[in-house]
């Protein structure tokens, strides 16, 4: 009895011992621009240290696609997991990977069934393809003067001040999730806005005024009017609120 203890405790350090960190794409991570975009959309891509991250695509001031990304370790194996774009989280199983580069597949996905990515000259680049056709994206580091510094990172409940009522609703507030300058603000148990759940889904900026703006252009951190029953609300981090209309 003993003798076979001793063996399966072998065995399971052996088995441990087996599966082996791979090197994950460290060249991928930061937050890219996308540069051949379509003259009316924003595209970003964001990386964090961990491997997650978001990719959107803004137009206006609306988020018209959003795709939640990872890239994990099963086993011995790396895959790209996407989330949000099929009804099920998708998983690409790397297939080659280089310094600079790899390639992931599903052949089981309609679209896409390959997925590359690869740095050169100090762009990020990638084509998600299948056997009709692809489409091809160029990213550039996303410059965004340090501005995620000043801007606390993670998830938080925020205050929500309705502009066309002079005192503030205790009870009325939001969940947020901020992601460098990007930020979903969601209702929850408090909040009674209508729409769905998600009551905006963009970017993060600072007016001309020296206030932080959630706006989705340059031209808006110029706007003559911010706040209250504008197109762009004031979020402040200090007192952990949002002037709504």
């Amino acid at each position: 009895m003993r003798i076979l203890v001793l063996f399966i405790i072998g065995f399971l350090l052996c088995s441990c011992q087996n599966t082996t960190e791979i090197k994950k794409p460290t060249w991928l991570l930061g937050k890219w621009k996308r540069i051949n975009n379509q003259p009316e959309k924003l595209t970003y891509e964001f990386w964090n240290d961990d491997f997650s991250g978001i990719g959107f695509t803004l137009k206006e001031k609306d988020t018209v696609f959003k795709e939640v990304l990872d890239i994990i370790q099963k086993n011995d194996s790396l895959y790209l997991k996407v989330t949000g774009v099929n009804e099920k989280p998708t998983l690409f199983a790397f297939t080659k990977q280089t310094d600079t580069s790899f390639t992931a597949e599903n052949k089981k996905n309609k679209f896409p069934k390959t997925i590359q990515y690869w740095t050169e000259n100090n762009q990020l680049k990638a084509k998600v393809a299948n056997d009709e056709f692809s489409i091809d994206f160029v990213f550039e580091k996303h410059q965004t003067n340090n501005l995620q510094e000043k801007i606390p990172q993670g998830k938080f409940t925020y205050e929500l001040i309705f502009a066309e009522f002079p005192d503030r609703f205790n009870d009325s507030t939001c969940s947020i999730e901020i992601n460098g300058n990007h930020i979903i603000v969601k209702q929850n148990e408090t909040t009674n806005l209508t729409g769905g759940e998600i009551i905006y889904d963009g970017l993060i900026l600072k007016h001309k005024s020296g206030k932080w703006i959630l706006a989705n252009t340059n031209e808006s951190t110029n706007a003559d009017e911010i706040g209250g029953c504008t197109d762009y609300p004031i979020i402040n981090f200090n007192e952990k609120l949002i002037e709504w209309c």
